[in-house]
């Protein structure tokens, strides 16, 4: 077993797991969502679902993640559903933020600034902090604010 750290959590996997991540992880990086995803899809049925419980969390976690770049219908309902599942998630924030980014990005103002409104915004990167203060004042600006 080896130790691979992601995000300040360590996780025991396999060194098969380890690559397929860090496989996983390049292509995602080059924004290659569609390839990502059919390779996180077949890594979610080769982990144990009790024993890779972290990597599980971690998979779906850019599952849903692809899925938002690729536009796939109910990509909203999957970012819900991932909320419900993993609500102590180490992502549960990004996800958060990500899901007010999908609103706001299809004009769904309201629906943006709740969801926005549940981030919290100092767990944020830079580029999200960035991302999240755009999207705040559009939403504010429209509102006449």
């Amino acid at each position: 077993m080896c130790a691979t750290c992601f995000t300040g959590v360590v996780w025991a996997t396999s060194p098969e797991i380890s690559q397929r991540r860090s496989d996983i992880e390049e292509l995602l990086e080059r924004n290659r969502w569609g390839e990502a995803r059919a390779m996180l899809k077949q890594l979610r049925r080769d982990v144990d679902k009790v024993k890779d419980k972290y990597d599980l969390e971690w998979i779906d976690y850019h599952y849903v993640r692809c899925a938002v770049e690729l536009d796939i219908e109910d990509a909203d309902g999957m970012m819900q559903q991932y909320m419900q599942q993993y609500p102590a998630s180490v992502y549960a924030n990004r996800m958060q933020f990500l899901l007010g980014s999908y609103y706001c990005d299809r004009g769904n103002l309201e629906a943006a600034y709740a969801e926005f409104m549940k981030v919290d915004f100092m767990g944020l990167d830079s580029r999200e902090k960035e991302r999240y203060d755009v999207r705040m004042g559009y939403i504010y600006f429209v509102q006449g604010d």
